[in-house]
């Protein structure tokens, strides 16, 4: 889990850049620091409260519609194939 192991993704980025000073020092004491099992809870709450993950997919979706438009120059084929398939597969996933 990339809370757990501090890793700080985009949703959590749109999160604090969206957030209101208390809860953004609130959010950042608790990454410095060990964090407990209802501090991930906090995060993940606050991020979904913060449409961080729909931010997220929203630039997800924007990206893999460029990629598949530079797709378009090339022929259709195997390669072309798996590669549309994959970016499909990518924005589609659940965690």
């Amino acid at each position: 889990m990339d809370i757990r192991e501090k890793k700080i993704t985009l949703p959590l980025i749109y999160a604090l850049n969206n957030a209101n000073t208390e809860d953004r020092n609130i959010i950042i004491k608790y990454l410095e620091n060990d964090l407990q099992d209802s501090e991930i809870k906090h995060i993940i709450n606050f991020v979904n409260n913060s449409d961080g993950i729909k931010y997220a997919k929203s630039k997800a979706d924007e990206f893999a519609t460029k990629a598949k438009k530079c797709l378009e120059i090339f022929p259709d084929s195997e390669p072309k194939k798996y590669l549309l398939e994959l970016l499909d597969f990518v924005v589609q996933r659940n965690y």
